[in-house]
């Protein structure tokens, strides 16, 4: 790889939907205070998020590989608004995706099949909790 020198992301501002209501248009301000303006289509928002998140993971597992902590000190969550969540088959007969629908698009996460009845577990085990409804608890 050769040697890069990024600059860091600061902020991401001024995000704003074009005319035609198909594109998002924002800014990237790095630390050093240069600003990009940006645009992409509506329809590309899902495929770019899936582009960095399955880089990141390939940049995690390389990390782990060489023994390199990447986990954040203290766990804080950046909540995204969901319209609704879903199973749908996978690309092979082991997998499922878990869809997430968003405002406008939705990401799909992997998942084995061998896994897809914890997890039910857990969700209604946690949903039951967080609601207050305990005669379906176990």
């Amino acid at each position: 790889m050769p040697d890069r020198h990024p600059r860091k992301i600061a902020a991401i501002t001024d995000f704003a939907m074009t005319g035609d209501g198909k594109k998002f248009a924002f800014n990237v301000v790095t630390q050093d205070h240069q600003k990009t303006n940006l645009e992409i289509d509506a329809t590309e928002l899902g495929t770019l998020i899936q582009y960095l998140i399955t880089h990141a993971a390939t940049m995690a597992m390389r990390a782990h590989n060489d023994s390199v902590e990447l986990s954040p000190q203290g766990q804080t969550y950046s909540p995204i608004p969901t319209q609704g969540i879903g199973i749908s088959s996978g690309s092979s007969h082991s997998d499922s995706l878990l869809v997430v629908r968003l405002f406008g698009f939705e990401l799909a996460f992997e998942i084995p099949n061998s896994e897809l009845a914890s997890l039910a577990e857990s969700i209604g085990r946690t949903a039951t909790l967080m609601s207050g409804d305990h005669s379906k608890s176990n």
